[in-house]
């Protein structure tokens, strides 16, 4: 695939991108106040601790990526990278703002709480710090959001991106509950929420010293442009940490994360009458590009380097770093 694939560059489409940009803090909120200018930092190189890796840089033995397709296909499965239509993409933003209400619940039930760890690593992974400005695409109900903003302290800025507006107002809520509005103290950084786009994001080029993106790459239409769209918005020498479920080249490994997905991950949902929200995981992994086949597309979208990490235990998530 090659880089003209993932990139737009038509006047037409510049401009367009620059009337939605006004618009873009429609839904943003601040949740605490912070300082508006911010020095640019020095990127520090990830610590590579995970179980397996697949490791690229651009023109060291860069393979040949997948190409997406948008075209329409009878398979219309929420999840599906490669076979989505405008119709799917319009019923997974529907699917999760059913799910905002339980979705929390169930990440920590369905992970028995792992989901926290592997987000501390992406955060990790990302190299945010004191006073940066950054951002999490397709935030959900705001977990990594808030750890960024741990992380970067009240010096810096978290913007929080998701289609979703109930998941926005979600996370909203649970950041007012962690900050009490009568508390004039605090060493978190604000955060802004924003209802926006991941294949056209709404900020300015090169605007963010890290930025991290869980469970919503393989949710988006077009994989390729969702890389090319964070490469734009992130400054150079900025990484960008991506957690998703892992598809393994090993067979074991997804048998076993078929059965659980079966087997506990469905009839739980099911308890809490949203079966049908939670059916489409297994096809949309399924779907989902392996380690070194993400390597080879986030290169293609111009990263200077990239690295897949299997996740414990079993391989069963992973985390794409790539830097610009």
């Amino acid at each position: 695939m090659h880089s003209t694939t993932t990139t737009t560059s038509a006047t037409n489409t510049r401009q367009q991108r620059q009337r939605q940009r006004k618009q873009h803090l429609r839904f943003s909120r601040s949740v605490s106040s912070s300082s508006s200018s911010f020095p640019p930092k020095q990127r520090q190189r990830s610590t590579k601790n995970a179980t397996a890796t697949t490791e690229r840089k651009r023109g060291r033995g860069q393979r040949t990526a997948l190409v997406a397709s948008t075209s329409s296909s009878s398979s219309d499965i929420a999840g599906n990278p490669f076979e989505q239509t405008t119709q799917a993409a319009s019923e997974r933003q529907d699917l999760f703002n059913d799910i905002a209400p339980v979705y929390d619940q169930l990440n920590d039930v369905l992970s028995l709480g792992l989901h926290r760890a592997w987000k501390r690593a992406t955060v990790k992974w990302s190299g945010a710090r004191k006073g940066d400005t950054v951002l999490d695409v397709c935030c959900g109900s705001g977990d990594i959001a808030q750890r960024l903003s741990d992380r970067v302290g009240d010096k810096g800025t978290v913007f929080g991106l998701d289609f979703a507006e109930n998941q926005l107002r979600r996370a909203a809520e649970k950041m007012e509950e962690k900050t009490p509005s009568t508390s004039n103290e605090t060493n978190t950084a604000k955060i802004k929420w924003v209802q926006g786009d991941a294949l056209d994001l709404p900020f300015e080029d090169d605007t963010f010293d890290a930025i991290t993106m869980g469970y919503g790459l393989r949710n988006v239409r077009d994989i390729p442009k969702a890389l090319s769209e964070l490469k734009r918005v992130a400054k150079n020498g900025t990484k960008v940490a991506i957690l998703d479920f892992n598809n393994s080249r090993d067979e074991t490994t997804n048998q076993v994360s078929g059965f659980i997905l079966d087997n506990v991950v469905v009839p739980f949902a099911k308890m809490n009458d949203v079966e049908a929200e939670y059916k489409y995981l297994r096809p949309s992994i399924e779907r989902f590009p392996t380690g070194p086949e993400l390597v080879d597309l986030a290169l293609a979208a111009g990263f200077e380097e990239a690295t897949h990490y299997e996740l414990q235990p079993g391989g069963l998530m992973g985390c794409l770093v790539c830097q610009v």
